[in-house]
């Protein structure tokens, strides 16, 4: 039996799949029933499955309770809303969100920034034939977000406007995964972002030694869509020009959520396909709409797509006044 096929059984005997449910679909495939039956067996007694198996047990202990948790959390009264409040300072906002992984909604919350004035338009006259870093060419690829490498490209900046004012789009965006190259532009940017020298509220929560190399900019045409994923740090996302309109749900619920490699889903809570992903249907969904100056917390480990409603710019801030790097599994260093 070739690899794949072993491969493909060993997998499935770990996830449960009743042996006698393998045998069709090897069958299928052009094997024999004797050599099912022998390769079934093989598996079955070969220690490093009996090994597997008690590893593949603490999963499932550790998933139960993660769906658990995630359906006694969808009976809170406000469950699938996420409402917006005051900011009320540091020690708060630890207190009832940093520190217990709960996002958070603050409409004009930094709505004297200078910032707010910035256009893509106005951006690509200022900086004109310098040169940023993007991602071009995405519409070519389903998976561009996993393979946002493939799709970087160094234009002018006159190009990306140009891009950005020819109308809707998902071809082209600036985003954080361009971060270490538009070093420059980050640096410009947080410069005269805020107001009075500082960022003014979130002075409070983000460390101001550290924003430099801790600062993304995203910047993207009407149509712009981020796919269903997660981030390996807390973000804070500020809405400065545009709006974009957010589908946010609790890491809690990651066994729903069709994980399909690394930080991303193959699943979408825009526009959900009960036939390919049924269990959406349990996933309690947070849609926010962000304007500018509204700014938006999202925990480690939240799952959120995003949509462009409009040519926009925005920024996100990992430089924290706390903890914010956490040990990550092997798998998401590739």
């Amino acid at each position: 039996m070739e690899a794949r096929w072993q491969a493909w059984l060993i997998e499935n005997l770990l996830l449960g799949v009743p042996a006698e449910d393998l045998g069709p679909t090897l069958a299928a495939e052009g094997h024999s029933i004797a050599e099912v039956e022998e390769e079934i067996a093989k598996a079955q007694a070969h220690p490093y499955l009996q090994g597997a198996r008690k590893v593949a047990e603490r999963l499932a202990r550790r998933e139960w309770l993660l769906r658990t948790l995630g359906e006694l959390a969808a009976l809170a009264p406000r469950a699938g809303a996420l409402e917006p409040e005051p900011f009320t300072g540091a020690e708060d906002f630890l207190r009832d969100h940093y520190a217990c992984s709960r996002p958070a909604l603050y409409r004009g919350l930094v709505e004297d920034w200078s910032a707010l004035e910035w256009t893509p338009a106005g951006l690509g006259e200022r900086f004109g034939e310098r040169e940023v870093e993007v991602q071009w060419g995405r519409s070519q690829d389903p998976l561009y977000e996993s393979r946002s490498n493939t799709f970087k490209r160094r234009v002018p900046f006159r190009e990306l406007s140009a891009a950005i004012a020819a109308g809707p789009s998902n071809d082209v965006y600036l985003t954080a995964n361009n971060g270490r190259a538009n070093a420059w532009l980050a640096e410009t940017l947080l410069s005269e972002v805020g107001c009075e020298g500082g960022l003014g509220a979130l002075d409070a929560i983000l460390d101001p030694t550290a924003l430099l190399e801790s600062t993304f900019a995203w910047i993207g045409p009407e149509g712009v869509v981020t796919p269903l994923h997660h981030d390996l740090t807390n973000n804070l996302f500020v809405q400065v020009h545009g709006r974009k309109r957010f589908y946010l749900a609790s890491a809690l619920q990651v066994d729903a959520l069709y994980n399909h490699h690394h930080v991303y889903s193959s699943a979408s809570l825009s526009r959900p396909d009960l036939e390919a992903c049924p269990e959406l249907d349990r996933v309690r969904v947070f849609e926010i709409e962000l304007g500018p100056g509204d700014v938006l917390f999202l925990p480690v480990g939240w799952w959120h797509e995003v949509l462009g409603l409009s040519a926009s710019i925005s920024l996100t801030f990992t430089a924290f006044r706390w903890p914010n790097a956490f040990p990550r599994h092997s798998e998401s260093e590739r």
